[in-house]
């Protein structure tokens, strides 16, 4: 690799190279030798780094060129320059990408050029730059190998997948060091769990955090709150979680109640749960400059808010009108923050919504701004490493949601749930995401659809979307059908704003409303399946949503397969995104498939016709795979667990794996050994299934039955053993009961 000196690069110049474990190499390039600085930040997980060796000279068949060019002055700081470089690479014929986040497009990154700058962007379109998230990892992949590449730098990147040269992979920075880290697997799904080794996994979220969520902008005042709450319950329409957005709050001051609005917020919260709904209140970065204000008076004293360059405070204007805010850079303004937070949570919060925080900032006419955001020259602590927020911005996001996380851990034997729109790789450990400010539009469903598998291509599972759209009026068959894209995502909310019309599943006739109640109980009939599967990501970083592009990514049959993903390994998600549509064409995966509502069984490797029925998600359940079915509830745990169906279908698969996971559902005493891992394991011999299962755990649930329910074998079975006796089955119609589960079925069939 050549430098070229007329660019002023120092004399000295080394490129660092680690070697780290799950097959992954690193590149460190700083102009200033500082190689001995680790991330100050929660990017990387530290116990994975180890001592690396200086090296002169690199040459890497991927990124064929480093070179710096341009320097130019940081406005912060007259004595010292950062340049900005660029990465370059020749892209293949067969080459495509994934990954980068939040990205409004399909999937295949080739000839796009995207942008990680987090910014504010409302009613964003197909394709728009940048949007609200930063996470620089993408996974590149040809007919016979995958590559993943995670570059840690804060400052502005833009990566040029050929857009401006279709031959050319062009990465800029607008400064930095350059710290790479390139990451070998057998498969894009192996990258992306290698991936979350080094930036960290979520940790199990509460139950209740992953049924259905409803949200407005408002539910304001008090009275509007407890309509909602009591529709829901009077409709039978299962819900846990109700929103508060920025109309609680006393003039949009955060750590602040409207009294007038909310003049108990303890009593109203008590009774919120007393009818099984948690409360999810937002929270913003601004500080309202106020001298009559406790908040704004206690940072400027402390000194905690961001500064200008002659160590004034930073200004902006958002909702409270103009503000001052926290450096979340800075360890003891995250201290001054958890001390806020636990102070909230007294009211009975179960969780917090962290928003606007790329920083967002509102256009005024008295403030001279080249963009919705802090200027670049504005001050951040970075540790005590004085740096800007051209180098801070992009990860303001995720330390606020950090700082916010924190808080929430200081209740006792409570899984937080924190939600945040602005991230940055790592910020997966501390928050759930949604897409932003999105549209009630059917190209805003299939964008959606997009965003959600990108997401969880980025390390980013725990995601979903406003379901409806936040800007504009679905109608009935729109809102529906994102219901029954969204009932697979794991984070599950509907969320609109009060410019438009009510959002809520009863808002558009007794037609649609019978429909939309249909669609969330069946999130709470596979709710027990979603958090099984949520449990393995927190342990492998496996992503939740695998989309069938990078799941059989050598096949050139499914390389423009974008629409369709699977739910952990037993769910084939068939998003509906056109309207008017009884049945959709799909080329199907390797596998035998059953359908949720008739049971018809679908072979894969084919083209098929999928019927699509209203009354249930459009998904396939993979054959050998079994699917735990719980009963419906309004909300998690208003009645115990005591009956579990496993539903499972005949599959041509010599050997299966799947497994079901159970706890207490919130706090950790699963990190003690109680819980429940019950694995099953299908082999096929031929004229013989046999079914070993084998459970895992201390934890005991109260299940008085467990009922069988096979798929596809109709034709097949002559005879049943459970355990060595004889059981008698009539139809796929019927059911097979145990009172306790057993170790071992077999299942004979006809020659």
């Amino acid at each position: 690799m050549d430098l070229d000196k007329q660019f002023n690069i120092p004399d000295v110049f080394e490129v660092s190279v680690q070697n780290l474990p799950f097959v992954i190499h690193r590149i460190r390039v700083d102009p200033s030798n500082r190689y001995s600085l680790e991330p100050t930040f929660p990017i990387l997980n530290s116990n994975l780094l180890f001592t690396y060796h200086k090296v002169s000279n690199l040459s890497e068949q991927h990124f064929e060129q480093i070179q710096y060019f341009s320097y130019h002055l940081l406005e912060s700081d007259e004595t010292e320059k950062c340049p900005r470089w660029e990465l370059n690479h020749k892209i293949e014929n067969n080459e495509t990408f994934y990954g980068l986040g939040d990205k409004a497009v399909s999937l295949n990154l080739r000839g796009r050029k995207c942008i990680l700058w987090g910014t504010d962007t409302y009613a964003f379109g197909y394709g728009n730059e940048p949007l609200y998230k930063n996470i620089p990892f993408f996974i590149q992949t040809n007919e016979n190998q995958c590559i993943g590449f995670f570059i840690i730098n804060t400052f502005k990147l833009t990566f040029d997948f050929g857009h401006t040269n279709p031959d050319q992979l062009k990465i800029t920075g607008d400064g930095g060091p350059i710290d790479i880290f390139i990451l070998h697997g057998d498969s894009p799904l192996d990258i992306i769990s290698i991936y979350t080794k080094i930036t960290g996994c979520p940790e199990l979220p509460p139950l209740w955090a992953l049924g259905y969520h409803q949200s407005k902008w408002s539910y304001s005042p008090e009275s509007k709150l407890r309509h909602v709450a009591n529709k829901l319950r009077e409709l039978k329409i299962p819900c846990d979680c109700l929103y508060l957005d920025i109309d609680y709050m006393r003039g949009y001051r955060i750590f602040t109640w409207d009294k007038r609005r909310f003049p108990d917020p303890a009593n109203m919260i008590h009774d919120m749960n007393q009818q099984g709904f948690k409360i999810v209140a937002i929270l913003d970065p601004g500080v309202k400059i106020d001298k009559n204000y406790f908040l704004y008076n206690e940072g400027l004293k402390k000194n905690l808010f961001l500064k200008n360059p002659d160590n004034t405070p930073a200004t902006g204007p958002v909702w409270p009108g103009y503000c001052h805010f926290p450096d979340f850079t800075s360890k003891e303004a995250r201290l001054w923050w958890e001390e806020h937070i636990v102070n909230l949570l007294k009211t009975g919060l179960s969780g917090l919504w962290n928003d606007m925080n790329e920083i967002a900032l509102f256009n005024k006419n008295d403030m001279i701004q080249t963009q919705r955001t802090l200027n670049n020259d504005i001050l951040m602590s970075f540790e005590g490493n004085t740096a800007t927020f051209a180098e801070g911005h992009n990860i303001y996001g995720m330390m606020m949601s950090h700082a916010t996380y924190a808080g929430l851990k200081h209740i006792s034997n409570k899984r937080p749930f924190v939600l945040t729109r602005s991230t940055f790789s790592g910020g997966q450990e501390y928050a759930a995401v949604w897409t932003g400010d999105n549209v009630a539009s059917w190209e805003h469903l299939k964008i959606a659809n997009y965003q959600c598998q990108n997401l969880a291509i980025s390390g980013f599972s725990f995601t979903g979307s406003d379901i409806g759209g936040f800007v504009g009026n679905p109608d009935g068959e729109l809102f529906c059908r994102w219901l029954q894209l969204a009932v697979f995502h794991p984070f599950f909310r509907t969320h609109s704003s009060k410019d438009f019309d009510a959002q809520e599943p009863w808002s558009f006739g007794e037609k649609w409303t019978d429909i939309a109640r249909s669609i969330i109980e069946w999130r709470y009939k596979i709710l027990g399946y979603i958090y099984s599967v949520f449990k393995e990501h927190t342990e492998t970083g496996k992503p939740i949503l695998q989309p069938i592009i990078l799941k059989y990514w050598k096949d050139q049959r499914y390389r423009r397969h974008y629409d369709n993903f699977m739910l952990g390994e037993a769910l084939l998600a068939i998003p509906i995104t056109e309207p008017g549509l009884n049945s959709v064409d799909i080329f199907l995966p390797p596998g035998v498939y059953y359908c949720l509502n008739t049971y018809k069984v679908y072979y894969g490797e084919t083209n098929c016709q999928i019927p699509i029925y209203w009354d249930t998600p459009p998904a396939l359940l993979r054959g050998g795979y079994v699917l735990p079915i719980w009963p419906i509830q309004q909300y998690v745990l208003e009645k115990k667990i005591e009956s579990v169906e496993w539903w499972l279908g005949y599959s041509n698969e010599a050997f299966v794996q799947s497994y079901y996971y159970m706890d207490e559902f919130d706090g950790y005493n699963y990190s003690q050994g109680d819980f429940q891992k019950v694995m099953f394991s299908f082999e096929n011999r031929g004229h013989e299934i046999h079914i070993y299962i084998h459970s895992e755990g201390n934890y005991c649930p109260e299940i008085k039955s467990y009922k069988l329910k096979l798929l596809g074998f109709d034709l097949k079975i002559t005879s049943i053993k459970v355990d060595n006796m004889n059981v008698i089955y009539k139809n796929e119609s019927s059911y097979i009961t145990f009172n306790s589960i057993p170790k071992h079925i077999i299942i004979c069939l006809k020659s």
